[in-house]
């Protein structure tokens, strides 16, 4: 199943009242920019990794995700026609501020995550976990991170082998 949004939902898409921002927000921006990597097409072997990720965890939907000041813009997909969301509604947020990886079982259930968009309308997220990616470090750009519309259990063990050699942008 792919997941598509249609520009005129992603307008109606409220923002979170508050979201975490890195201490380095300044520097993690400048770092993300001299990438020149945003806006650019996708490219298959990103693509093969996100669907290597799924695979491995069993979900249908993957993203690598880069977030910029405003939004979160989607470099690569599986399970995702959406190129783009609102940084507010980004789950994101939260992996690039504590700078470890995120795995949350039922984001219905989460007082982080209960009322944003994403979870209560469509596409209803209930199991995310994502890493985030390092430009340097300390240095977060995004990050990588599969996810289902239902409640999954994911052994917090099996994130960090399984993702660590995949999450370092050079």
């Amino acid at each position: 199943m792919t997941f598509t949004m249609l520009p005129d939902e992603m307008q109606r898409l409220q923002p979170l009242a508050d979201y975490p921002v890195p201490k380095n927000e300044k520097e993690r921006m400048d770092a993300l920019r001299n990438l020149m990597i945003l806006d650019t097409p996708r490219e298959a072997a990103l693509d093969a990794l996100v669907q290597l990720a799924c695979e491995i965890f069993s979900v249908p939907i993957g993203i690598i995700s880069l977030v910029d000041s405003d939004r979160q813009w989607f470099k690569a997909a599986v399970g995702m026609d959406v190129r783009e969301t609102k940084r507010r509604v980004a789950f994101c947020n939260i992996t690039l501020a504590e700078d470890r990886p995120l795995v949350v079982n039922d984001a219905s259930k989460d007082p982080r995550f209960a009322a944003n968009p994403l979870v209560i309308g469509a596409p209803q997220i209930r199991f995310y976990a994502g890493v985030p990616l390092a430009i340097s470090p300390g240095v977060m750009c995004g990050r990588l991170r599969v996810g289902k519309s239902f409640f999954y259990v994911l052994q917090h063990w099996s994130v960090q082998p399984c993702v660590r050699p995949l999450t370092r942008f050079t």
